[in-house]
Parts: C-alpha cells; sequence; structure tokens
C-alpha cells in the first residue's frame, strides 16, 4: 500500500494492485509530509500542527501538535513513536501516539 499526500486535506490511497483511493482525513489543511512504517501505520503532516494518524490503515484521527507551526517533516517507527519537525527547524517527540510530545535539541542549534 502507497499513501499520496495532496492538498486541503486529501490522502489517496494506493492499493498492492493498482487500485487509487479516496481517503476522507477531515481536515482541511495542506498536508506536505508522511512516514508510514508499516502497511496499517502512517502518520502525516500539514498546515498550523496539523497531525493526522491511523493504526489500521483506514481510519484516521488527528494528533493534538505541539506546535501551531506549519509541520514539513515526520519520521515515525511505529504506531506509537515519532518525531515532527516544524519549517525552522524545531523538532518534537512522541513515545506515546501523539498523548505527549518531547521538544528535541535540534542537530544544527549550536547549543
Amino acid at each position: 500500500m502507497t499513501w499520496i499526500i495532496g492538498q486541503h486535506g486529501l490522502l489517496f490511497r494506493r492499493e498492492a494492485k493498482g487500485g487509487l483511493h479516496i481517503v476522507q482525513t477531515g481536515v482541511t489543511a495542506d498536508l506536505f509530509a508522511g512516514a508510514a512504517p508499516s502497511d496499517s501505520v502512517c502518520w502525516v503532516v500539514g498546515r498550523s500542527g496539523t497531525i493526522l494518524r491511523t493504526t489500521d490503515g483506514v481510519n484516521w484521527q488527528s494528533v493534538a501538535a505541539p506546535s501551531k507551526a506549519d509541520l514539513t517533516a515526520i519520521e515515525a517507527t511505529s504506531a506509537d513513536t515519532a518525531v515532527v519537525s516544524t519549517g525552522n527547524g524545531q523538532r518534537f517527540a512522541t513515545t506515546d501516539g501523539g498523548r505527549a510530545w518531547k521538544a528535541e535539541q535540534s542537530a544544527n542549534s549550536g547549543q
């Protein structure tokens, strides 16, 4: 399965056999990046702190964001563990599915 990220909250799911399906996310924010550590788990981030997550490959939930800044990147290793990045380089990590976030020191911050 492949996820394709679009504008205005649109996601598309491409099945292994090639079928393409529109996915209703419930948000209208532009989406910028995603990470899928398995066929059923995917995280997506976007404008104004938008974070979406699916743990079954079908149903999407909004996740409370650590920042209202645009989130431009995400790394995820499971349904619970992810790191999001803002456009200005701030990074936040979660190990509990986004219930709590911890700021990470940027590698280029020099601190």
